[in-house]
């Protein structure tokens, strides 16, 4: 059974930062299962993610986050208000100052404006992200020893895929593996070289993300791993393939699992005396 333990209530507590934050972020809890996994599905409008979620809980353990907009469910970006004005913005850009300032402009036009009072405002808005970034990475807990796993979807009708990062300038900072047998719209983004090689024996298409230039810092929170050295894995699939996506989380788990075992024996040898 699976237990819901809001962090965030909107409007809950007047002295949190987010009383006018229109969405919620829930820790859900399985039995751990002895697995060091942290899922998360951050877009609300990705909803086969989330389904594959709640999956990957009930068939591996480990615990997950989830981010609600639950006031316009299942919108992708989150509506906020400071001094009486709204603002819109993407979750996952706001963990980085860059990606804060990009996601701003992004959403709302009024941000573009040279006016002193516009621009005081935007900064107003990037401190208050910049307090929702706090308060999202003291949630999240990293641990250099637990992977977070982040589960997304595409449209069908969109251009984003792989293909995108085989271009310039993503191409400079980028390793990209494809299997011209699958969907380019279906795909891991890595942060190490084992975990490419592992993803690339496979036959999976993957990405990896080689170095923490700022040319690439797009506030997400891949980046944000990258940067500080946590492990991290992106499972991007487009809607409809909730079972590719399935088995996408499958090769993590045996990865993740894969790599403990090989510490283990290590570990084993150092103590021996031979």
């Amino acid at each position: 059974m699976l237990i819901l333990t809001p962090f965030l209530l909107w409007g809950e507590k007047k002295e949190n930062s987010f009383e006018y934050s229109e969405y919620l972020l829930l820790k859900t809890v399985e039995n751990p299962k002895e697995i060091d996994i942290k899922w998360i599905q951050i877009h609300a409008n990705e909803t086969e993610a989330l389904k594959t979620m709640f999956w990957a809980l009930e068939r591996f353990g480990g615990s997950s986050y989830q981010v609600m907009n639950h006031k316009k469910w299942p919108q992708r970006e989150i509506k906020d208000q400071i001094e009486g004005k709204r603002f819109y913005y993407d979750p996952n850009r706001i963990f980085s100052e860059k990606g804060i300032n990009e996601t701003l402009l992004f959403y709302n036009s009024i941000f573009f404006q040279k006016k002193k009072q516009a621009q005081k405002l935007k900064k107003k808005t990037a401190d208050k992200l910049k307090k929702n970034q706090i308060f999202f990475l003291e949630k999240l807990d990293f641990n250099p020893e637990v992977y977070l796993i982040a589960l997304h979807n595409n449209m069908n009708k969109t251009e984003f895929s792989l293909e995108k990062y085989l271009k310039k300038p993503y191409s400079l900072f980028y390793q990209v593996y494809q299997n011209e047998n699958e969907n380019p719209k279906n795909f891991f983004i890595v942060l190490e070289e084992k975990e490419f090689l592992f993803f690339k024996n496979r036959k999976e298409n993957v990405i990896w993300l080689q170095t923490a230039d700022e040319k690439m810092d797009d506030g997400s929170l891949g980046f944000y791993c990258k940067k500080n050295g946590f492990p991290y894995l992106n499972i991007e699939t487009r809607f409809g393939d909730f079972e590719k996506q399935k088995k996408m989380v499958g090769d993590a788990v045996f990865f993740i699992y894969s790599q403990k075992i090989q510490k283990q024996i290590k570990r084993i040898k150092s103590l021996m005396f031979f």
